[in-house]
């Protein structure tokens, strides 16, 4: 039997939620925030996938000999995180300054906080919607070390 070694990094991003490990295609285990789980595996080519919800790591493909043991590290990409922050972040501003201008010159508050009330159910849906397509299979990672 082969080793595979799989060390879960920490981070405050899911910090009390364990991610879902599928190995060639069946779920294999969960493994928790900065945890380090062994698992045996027959010689050849396997697949490896961490996922939580709906948010995937792309596919791990390797191929393990016998008695030989593989040091797998796995996390959330940040990257990934601060992008769609970054672009909420940004996207709310804009929407909110608009809504104040519209306002402003309509002379009427209500009108304002109701366009940055339904800009910010916007932006929010929008980002949620990119995260669980664009982002979907990116947000977590799996990779040797």
């Amino acid at each position: 039997m082969a080793t595979v070694v799989i060390k879960r990094s920490w981070n405050w991003f899911g910090l009390a939620r364990n991610f879902k490990i599928d190995a060639n295609g069946q779920f294999l285990d969960k493994i928790a925030n900065n945890q380090t789980k062994a698992y045996q595996f027959l010689p050849g080519k396997h697949e490896l996938q961490v996922n939580m919800d709906k948010l995937k790591s792309p596919v791990f493909e390797f191929e393990i000999a016998e008695e030989e043991t593989i040091q797998l590290q796995t996390g959330i990409d940040m990257a990934y995180i601060v992008i769609s922050n970054v672009i909420t972040f940004i996207a709310m501003i804009v929407g909110f300054i608009v809504a104040i201008i519209i306002g402003t010159a309509a002379r009427n508050f209500t009108i304002a906080l109701v366009l940055m009330l339904l800009w910010l159910v916007i932006v929010i849906g929008v980002m949620m919607a990119l995260q669980y397509t664009v982002f979907r299979n990116k947000m977590y990672y799996i990779r040797r070390i």
